[in-house]
Order: structure tokens, then sequence, then C-alpha cells
């Protein structure tokens, strides 16, 4: 059991008010229409007898078995109904969860943040999905990180070769420093090409 710290109130179930009042109204009016429905087969036949027969006494018979079945349907109906709103409740909160959190983070990922990771509970639904994000935005960050490296590496080179060169040592050395920065410039280069724009 939860402790009363963890323990999740009413509200907090309501992740998206919008799309989860839409999911619950759609299924809510199947879950009416299939309902009338198999009640509209079960009864029509008892219907039917107590309005096309002449005979009180089968009218009578007709119109007690009417009201006996809906007194054991009426209560069942309810408890199932019941069970059907938590239920609902609870599936759209495992599946509106991880959308808002996706979203979060898709946005903090456009304001340049690659850190944030979705995390998903073992319940909620998407959790393959939020893998593969997090592996994208881990894959992301570790080339920034590594652009970032080949840069300071790179103006490290340039800044050995405009230090200038007077001898033939220094040349050499200027020399050196340009090959660095041209294989930095590569290394640069291939990972940009990894991402179009």
């Amino acid at each position: 059991m939860y402790s009363k710290q963890n323990r999740r109130s009413l509200r907090h179930y309501f992740i998206d008010r919008d799309i989860q009042l839409k999911i619950l109204t759609t299924n809510l009016f199947h879950f009416f229409a299939i309902t009338f429905i198999i009640i509209a087969l079960i009864i029509a036949p008892v219907v039917n007898k107590m309005f096309q027969s002449f005979d009180s006494e089968t009218q009578y018979q007709a119109a007690t078995l009417f009201l006996s079945i809906l007194e054991r349907i009426m209560p069942v109906l309810g408890v199932i109904f019941l069970f059907f709103i938590l239920h609902q409740l609870m599936i759209t909160h495992h599946f509106c969860g991880p959308i808002k959190n996706f979203a979060e983070t898709f946005r903090k990922t456009a304001a340049g943040d690659l850190t944030r990771k979705i995390k998903i509970r073992h319940t909620d639904f998407l959790r393959d999905d939020a893998q593969l994000v997090n592996d994208m935005l881990d894959s992301l960050s570790q080339s920034f990180h590594t652009v970032q490296q080949e840069h300071r590496h790179l103006v490290s080179a340039l800044e050995e070769v405009a230090a200038g060169s007077d001898g033939a040592q220094e040349h050499s050395d200027a020399a050196r420093a340009i090959a660095e920065a041209r294989k930095r410039a590569g290394v640069i280069s291939e990972l940009l090409e990894k991402f179009t724009c």
C-alpha cells in the first residue's frame, strides 16, 4: 500500500484535462451505446409480450419479469459504470503523463538543453519511445560535446599559427599547427554533416 505522502489524489490523475476528457467522453459514448443495445436486446422480448399480448396474466408476468430484470441490471450497470470511469481515468493518466513529459523535453531541447531526459514510470505507456528519444538526446549531446572539444583544439592550433613564424623551426611548427587545424576542421565537418538543416 502507498504511504500517505505517495498517494495520489484524484486531481493528480488529470494531467491534460482536454485530451483526457475527450477520450473519456468518446469512450463513455461507446459504453452507453453498447449498454443500450445489450439491454434493448435482453428486454425486447419481455416488452413485446407486455404490449403485444391481449392476455392480462401474460402482461402481468411480462411486466413483473421486466421490473425484475431492471432491478438486477441497474445496480450492476452502476458498478460497471463506476469501474469504467475509474479505469478510463487511470488509462488516460498513464498515456497523457508521458505525452506531457515528451512535450516538456522537446521544449527544453528546442531551447538548447540537451540534458533533459524523459522519465517514464514502469506503468506508463510509451516507454520504448521514451528510450529512443533519450538515446537520441544522448547521441546529440555527445556529438555536441565532441564538436565543442574539436572547436577548442582548432582554436588552439590557429592561435599557434597566428603567433607567427620567423625561422625554419617555427615554419615547421606552423605547418604542423595548420595540419592539426585542418584535421580538427575535418572532424567538425564530419560531425556537422550528421545534421540536416
